[in-house]
C-alpha cells in the first residue's frame, strides 16, 4: 500500500466521511471508487500546454489533510488522471465528490451490493511504447483491452 495525503476542504471530507460510513468502506476505498468512475466517464478535459490546476483558494480554517492508502495500481491511476487531466489529485477527488457521489450512494441504496468487493477491478494497467512515422507514443490502458493480442505485440 502507498501512502499520501491530500488536501481538502472539511466540507468535502465530511461527505466523504458520511459516505464511507453509509457504503461500509473506508474513506481510501471511496475515492478510489469515485475515481474509477471519472475514469469510465471524464470529469474535466485536459488543456495541452497549461499547468495543473488546484483547488480554489479558501481560508485555511477551511482546509484539512486527509491521509489516504492506495494500492500501487490505484495511486499510478492517480498520477495518470493527474497528467491527462492536469489537475491535482486533490482537485480530481473534489470533484469527483461533487460528480460521481450521490451516483455511487444511489448504487449503494438501490441494490444489496456489497461496496467493499469490486467484480471489475481495474487489475490490469497496461502502458506500451511505440514509433509512429518516427514520432514516439505512449498508449495508457486502463484495464485489459478487448482484444489485446492486437495490441500488445511481444
Amino acid at each position: 500500500m502507498i501512502e499520501t495525503t491530500i488536501n481538502i476542504r472539511i466540507d468535502t471530507k465530511r461527505k466523504l466521511a458520511e459516505a464511507a460510513e453509509e457504503c461500509g468502506i473506508s474513506i481510501s476505498k471511496l475515492i478510489v471508487k469515485l475515481m474509477k468512475k471519472a475514469m469510465k466517464k471524464p470529469i474535466v478535459m485536459a488543456e495541452c500546454f497549461s499547468r495543473i490546476k488546484y483547488q480554489p483558494k479558501a481560508p485555511k480554517y477551511q482546509w484539512q489533510r486527509l491521509h489516504v492508502s492506495l494500492f500501487a495500481r490505484d495511486y499510478e491511476y492517480f498520477l495518470d488522471m493527474r497528467k491527462l487531466y492536469k489537475c491535482s489529485v486533490s482537485l480530481l477527488v473534489s470533484l469527483c465528490s461533487e460528480k460521481h457521489l450521490e451516483s455511487l450512494l444511489n448504487d449503494v441504496r438501490d441494490s444489496d451490493h456489497d461496496m467493499d468487493t469490486d467484480n471489475y477491478p481495474f487489475n490490469n494497467y497496461v502502458i506500451l511504447h511505440t514509433w509512429s512515422g518516427g514520432v514516439s507514443c505512449w498508449k495508457i490502458y486502463w484495464g485489459m483491452p478487448e482484444k489485446p493480442e492486437e495490441v500488445l505485440i511481444i
